[in-house]
Formats: C-alpha cells, structure tokens, sequence
C-alpha cells in the first residue's frame, strides 16, 4: 500500500518546494529501507519544536518500560508536557533521515549528539 504523503503536513522549516521533493524523494528511498522492527506508523514522542520549527534532534531515548521513542532537542531548560507532540516514526525520520541509524538502538539505550552534524552516540540508561 502506497501511503499519501501532504506536503502541509511537513512542517513550516522544510523550505522551499524542490527541498520539499527532495524529502518526498528520500521518503519513498527510506520506506523501501525500512529498518526499524516498529511500523512506520507507530506514535512517538518529540519536541514540537523539533516538529513544528524545525530545531535538529539532539537526544533519542528507546524507553524499556513500554518501548516508546522520545526525541528531544538540545535546549538546556526542563522539558514539560506541554513541549510535547505524538507523530509517526515515519515524520520523524523524514525530518531527520540519520535517525535510521538508530532503529537498531535497543530497548532502554539513548543516543545523543552534539551538534546535527555529529555522530551519534550510544549508551545504555541508568535505571
């Protein structure tokens, strides 16, 4: 099944309509390289800055207790609920496409990065 994709629903930083195509481009490229063991369509958690303003992708958790993927921006004041929207794995990565060299990332581990253009970094959470 081929899934609609709306170009609205990419969020305001994507630019440009050929960057928009370009990210159509690459979302047909990751889903037929899906490598997640989650669908596509699974509900995480993120930052809506990440998801509405377009902020990169700091901090990704894979929580042990219920497997939930949180991803989280650099900002350095606390979170709360309020910063918080449920999307699809699959927006998430068409946000950030390195976030498939997470999918193999195991339950309670976060990985992290420095800057976006940084390699991530793995480890397991302390309980």
């Amino acid at each position: 099944m081929v899934e609609k994709i709306n170009l609205s629903t990419f969020g305001r930083s994507l630019g440009s309509k050929t960057e928009k195509i370009q990210k159509l481009r690459l979302v047909i490229m990751t889903i037929g390289d899906w490598q997640f063991s989650d669908p596509l369509n699974v509900a995480v958690i993120a930052n809506q800055k990440i998801v509405l303003s377009g902020d990169w992708i700091a901090y990704v958790s894979h929580d042990s207790d219920d497997g939930a993927w949180q991803f989280h921006t650099n900002q350095s004041e606390p979170v709360s609920e309020e910063d918080a929207v449920m999307v699809s794995l699959r927006s998430i990565v068409v946000l950030d496409p390195t976030i498939m060299e997470l999918a193999d990332l195991p339950l309670g581990w976060h990985a992290w990065r420095d800057s976006k253009a940084s390699v991530w970094q793995r480890g397991k959470m302390s309980v």
